[in-house]
């Protein structure tokens, strides 16, 4: 499905020995669409058949939480068209910078702002990068939600797979997707050597940690590809979108530096250029981070 990755990043099944019995298949998969206004078209739709894709959780848009209200920062349009093949679950991405952003009035207001989303719909998937301080606000928020749809699932980070973090969460939402790529705080050149999307020795030991889960839950491993730009100090200056193939692979002014682990290859510039209407300069390097095939297939298997 390389024609259109970049908008992918897949769920692989998986199931804890202790979690409810699933009727899907051991390697059904499922996708998350992210930041995408216009609908999938045939090709996309005809692919997703072929692969017996049947949910796809489609990202609707992002809350901002300022002081005790939540205002939308972003929208995007929800499918119409192929929705009788494939089953859509809106997804809203909660961003926060305030220090106690599940108070009663804040939960209040969130949930005021939700029901515009779940008044057309009986499932929601909510991905918040909430610390682990409010853990049990985000918890207690979470039942709050629950009561305006009759399935709420939980875009959780790696480490909530911990017993600690579970007991907390497992009683608020009907299934976990937890995360399981970006381990790092941001891309950093480690030894002039830049981390992988997917690393086969972390993946495992997350997944290990994630069976022990009550509820069903579901591997979330990357298919797309990241492009980083890196100024001279080998400092990280961020990440370009909208980026195409034919733009690094015909530029004369970027040369091959070096091929990193499990899919990453540094690239430098010789001289200035442009990728994607981004300024690189002399002596900067674009970072580009493909998963690894091998290390996805066994990431898939391991959590199937």
């Amino acid at each position: 499905m390389r024609h259109c990755t970049w908008i992918f990043r897949v769920c692989a099944i998986a199931a804890g020995f202790s979690a409810i019995a699933f009727s899907l298949p051991a390697q059904n998969a499922c996708y998350w669409v992210w930041q995408r206004d216009e609908p999938l078209d045939d090709r996309e739709l005809a692919e997703l058949t072929a692969q017996n894709v049947d949910t796809i959780y489609w990202h609707v848009g992002e809350l901002e939480n300022i002081g005790t209200t939540w205002r939308w920062k972003a929208r995007f349009s929800f499918p119409t068209s192929g929705t009788e093949r494939i089953r859509f679950v809106p997804v809203v991405r909660l961003v926060s910078r305030e220090r106690q952003s599940f108070s009663d009035a804040s939960t209040t207001a969130l949930v005021a702002s939700l029901s515009s989303v779940t008044a057309k719909h009986r499932e929601l998937q909510l991905d918040c990068d909430t610390p682990d301080r409010l853990l049990e606000d985000y918890a207690a928020a979470l039942k709050r939600i629950h009561g305006l749809v009759p399935r709420l699932s939980l875009a959780a980070l790696p480490h909530w797979g911990r017993a600690d973090h579970l007991k907390v969460l497992e009683p608020a939402v009907d299934e976990f997707l937890p995360m399981l790529y970006d381990f790092e705080a941001e891309p950093v050149l480690k030894n002039q050597r830049p981390l992988p999307l997917l690393s086969p020795e972390k993946i495992t030991k997350l997944i290990d940690t994630w069976r022990a889960c009550g509820k069903p839950w579901r591997a979330g491993l990357p298919v797309f590809a990241r492009l980083s730009v890196y100024a001279a100090n080998q400092k990280l200056r961020g990440q370009i979108r909208n980026w195409n193939w034919d733009e690094l692979c015909f530029n004369r002014n970027l040369q091959v530096a070096d091929h990193g682990e499990f899919g990453t290859t540094i690239l430098r510039a010789n001289k200035p250029t442009f990728v994607a209407n981004t300024t690189i300069n002399s002596d900067e390097k674009l970072i580009v981070r493909e998963v690894d095939r091998a290390a996805l297939q066994n990431a898939i298997a391991a959590a199937s």
